[in-house]
């Protein structure tokens, strides 16, 4: 570890049983290596966070990363997740041949706002319910892509054998065409 070698130039080797597991790692020290050497030594060993930590984290950052982009095309704020499923419900009910108005509250809602009113109440509720669906229908290819991208870069991150690999795998997960 260029790490140890860093803090300990008189370390001659370094031993690890397991990558995650610190009481497995054995450094030997030359005749010539002096104590304050050595507890740096040991301090590396002790804060070194480990290749499951910063492929937790890295994995995390995608997370957010897709979070982020996800944000871009939906409203991210409490409750809108349960406002757009009731939404796409009662669009699905209208779509449906459903006319009774006290079953589509939020629909009514859109109307004159989302879908300029008319006359005709249920034309102006089959208008938002083409409206809500066609924007689920593309909400969806969206999503799709961005969750291809966050599994790809997780599964890269997770299958990394380096701390240099593992930073690779999440800069190789680009979201710029989406």
């Amino acid at each position: 570890m260029t790490d140890i070698a860093a803090a300990c130039p008189n370390a001659v080797g370094v031993s690890i049983g397991s990558l995650d597991d610190r009481t497995t790692w054995r450094v030997d020290f030359s005749d010539a290596a002096t104590d304050a050497e050595r507890a740096a030594a040991a301090s590396v060993i002790l804060t070194y966070t480990g290749l499951s930590h910063q492929r937790r984290e890295y994995a995390e950052r995608i997370d957010r990363d897709a979070g982020n982009i996800r944000a871009r095309y939906i409203t991210d704020a409490p409750g809108m997740d349960l406002t757009y499923e009731r939404k796409r419900r009662e669009a699905e009910y209208i779509q449906d041949g459903g006319t009774d108005e006290s079953k589509v509250p939020l629909l009514l809602a859109s109307v004159g706002t989302e879908v300029p009113a008319t006359s005709n109440r249920l034309t102006d509720l089959q208008a938002v319910a083409t409206l809500v669906l066609t924007r689920e229908s593309q909400w969806a290819a969206i999503a799709a892509r961005i969750e291809q991208k966050r599994l790809a870069g997780k599964k890269a991150v997770s299958e990394a054998a380096t701390v240099d690999a593992i930073v690779a795998a999440y800069n190789a997960v680009t979201w710029a065409d989406l």
